[in-house]
């Protein structure tokens, strides 16, 4: 585990493919003339986004030579792209954002997007509204029943991905700017498997398990000062969530390496959650303590949009979020039982510096 200091890798290995099939996609060309664009078609310029991918010059000229110019878009296939030429980029491809799979030096696993559960566990929906009341001075709401899950997401390029030796060994995460109140977040992570292909959307329950690839402990750190602001405000608490270094992750398990009580893909429900900071405990809980379990979870994700292979989810918090500080060392464990040191996933150890 030692030497993962970041979520980019050279790794030859992919657990998953590493680069998905792109669906076609709008390739938007502006109007010649135009401010942002030459007359000359050898020499126009032109931007588009894919998942993995990019469009280069030379398509944009060979687009405009075919009289195609002046249109306000164009569909474009892989097949297509490839005639046009497409070998270069407009601005750099986005690198792939990777983390190590345990037990095959090597091999790694792309991550597409992460998805995040909000309050998922109850004592966590408790503290909650207490620190909510004293943001906003009012009084903290009734326990209510449990609600139908809640998901927000992070971009990938916040990921760390963090070796399991902490102390001097632990993997360096940077303090994020514009917070006096960074909190950590104890979370065990389910990576969705090859099994979604392109796509799965509006997935039952009892169907869930099969997409599960593997899982992993990880943390969502969360500038709680700026999002207390955005909810008191009612604007959305993107800024407080998502930031660079924000989702350190540890070493991802695949479920053929986890032993016989994994085996309906689903944890054990005495699977523990454990972590400290400088050695002191500050967050433990089992997870058969979430409200809604990871079958009702993926289930619950896939009505909104397709699930793909590559997908990350961070599963919720058990209670115990606190502040931490710049120099602070942090280590989340998952371990066999309430009361058991067996590791049962590596742990995910950092340093804020």
């Amino acid at each position: 585990a030692k030497g993962w200091r970041t979520a980019r890798t050279r790794a030859s290995r992919f657990a998953l493919p590493a680069t998905p099939t792109p669906s076609p996609f709008t390739l938007p060309i502006a109007p010649t003339p135009s401010p942002y664009l030459e007359p000359n078609p050898n020499r126009t310029r032109c931007l588009a986004a894919a998942w993995g991918g990019g469009y280069a010059m030379r398509a944009a000229a060979a687009l405009a030579r075919r009289g195609l110019q002046g249109r306000s878009s164009i569909r474009i296939s892989r097949d297509s792209a490839a005639r046009a030429g497409m070998a270069s980029y407009a601005v750099p491809p986005p690198p792939a954002y990777v983390v190590p799979v345990a037990g095959d030096g090597g091999l790694v696993y792309p991550v597409r997007r992460i998805f995040c559960v909000g309050r998922n566990y109850t004592a966590h929906v408790a503290e909650m509204q207490v620190m909510d009341a004293k943001s906003t001075g009012e009084q903290p709401a009734a326990a209510a029943p449990p609600a139908p899950p809640f998901f927000f997401a992070k971009h990938p390029g916040g990921l760390v991905a963090c070796g399991a030796e902490a102390g001097r060994g632990a993997t360096a995460v940077a303090f994020p700017p514009v917070t006096e109140d960074l909190h950590h977040e104890l979370e065990l992570v389910v990576a969705l498997g090859p099994s979604l292909g392109e796509g799965v959307q509006d997935i039952k329950a009892e169907d869930a398990l099969t997409h599960v690839y593997g899982y992993a402990v990880g943390v969502d750190l969360t500038r709680r000062d700026l999002q207390a602001a955005a909810k008191a405000s009612r604007k959305p608490w993107y800024s407080g969530k998502d930031f660079d270094g924000s989702a350190p992750l540890g070493a991802i398990v695949p479920l053929g390496a986890l032993g016989e009580e994994w085996a309906s893909g689903a944890p054990p429900p005495s699977l523990t959650l454990r972590l400290e900071v400088n050695g002191e405990r500050r967050q433990k809980s089992t997870v058969d303590k979430m409200i809604a379990p990871v079958p009702q979870l993926i289930a619950a994700l896939s009505r909104y949009q397709k699930l793909l292979p590559g997908d990350l989810i961070y599963t919720g918090t058990p209670e115990g979020v606190a502040q931490l500080q710049p120099g602070d060392a942090v280590t989340a464990y998952a371990v066999a039982g309430p009361d058991g040191d067996e590791a049962a996933l590596p742990p995910c150890a950092f340093q804020l510096t």
